[in-house]
């Protein structure tokens, strides 16, 4: 099983639009997919089982539940991939995880996950806009740190406060976790939007996703609707843009790619 966060320390970047559109497009292509929300807004969970549920992620770090047991099938739009839920519960349970004096609890999902490496071939974590102990969990979890970017002014705060922490994960607790691409999410046709993206061709070279997904009336649509996207908008290009863009996916790690960027 490979492990995928999707992270930007920025919030309001489209974190869950593209957690739920790689777990849609990674099981398009035939991959068993588990999606783990571990943001307390619950976005991803929402849009994958229809509503919350205490019976979350929040129970597996307080140590009343397996994470095992926390695996839910999704909606059946959503065909046959499964989700670990999330919920408000999580607040106290950080709280809890910061108060507690317990030796590695930065690898506690980590740890987890491993029972569950031949079941899925496919993990994607949708994490907060944060840097605390369940991020860390996250990318210590993880192969490859996805990073969605609007083409808004300050949404490149988050690129720079995600790939510090991959690297600071990396190397404090020796995790072979790495910086998976910058994804355009959402990206508009305007100036400003091509604007941007030159700057962030020139600034992230060798990490930037040349898959571009756009935004559309559409793409508002299948978010409010909680619509499976490429189900929603199968003919149009948006759909053609997850596909590319799982295609890179794919081939993250068969080349050569910046790994830690100073």
């Amino acid at each position: 099983m490979k492990t995928i966060s999707v992270h930007s320390t920025k919030g309001g970047t489209g974190k869950s639009f593209l957690s739920q559109s790689l777990v849609f497009g990674l099981q398009r292509f035939g991959k068993s997919v588990l999606a783990i929300d571990l943001d307390q807004q619950a976005n991803l969970t929402n849009s994958l089982l229809g509503c919350q549920t205490q019976n979350n992620i929040a129970l597996f770090f307080t140590g009343k539940e397996s994470l095992e047991n926390l695996i839910k099938p999704v909606l059946s739009q959503w065909g046959k991939a499964s989700v670990i839920a999330a919920g408000i519960e999580l607040n106290p349970a950080i709280k809890t995880l910061i108060v507690e004096d317990m030796p590695g609890k930065e690898l506690l999902l980590a740890e987890a996950l491993k029972p569950l490496n031949e079941a899925f071939d496919y993990c994607v974590i949708d994490c907060p806009p944060s840097r605390d102990v369940l991020v860390f969990n996250a990318f210590a979890a993880s192969n490859a740190v996805y990073i969605p970017v609007q083409p808004a002014l300050y949404d490149h705060h988050g690129i720079i406060g995600s790939i510090d922490l991959v690297n600071l994960i990396a190397s404090r607790l020796n995790m072979p976790v790495q910086v998976g691409g910058v994804v355009c999410n959402r990206w508009g046709r305007d100036k400003l939007a091509k604007d941007i993206y030159k700057t962030l061709q020139a600034k992230y070279p060798l990490v930037l996703c040349k898959s571009t997904v756009r935004d559309s009336v559409k793409v508002r649509e299948a978010i409010t609707g909680r619509l499976p996207l490429v189900n929603h908008v199968p003919d149009m290009p948006i759909a053609a843009d997850v596909n590319q863009l799982i295609l890179e996916v794919f081939s993250h790690g068969s080349q050569e790619r910046l790994a830690r960027i100073a």
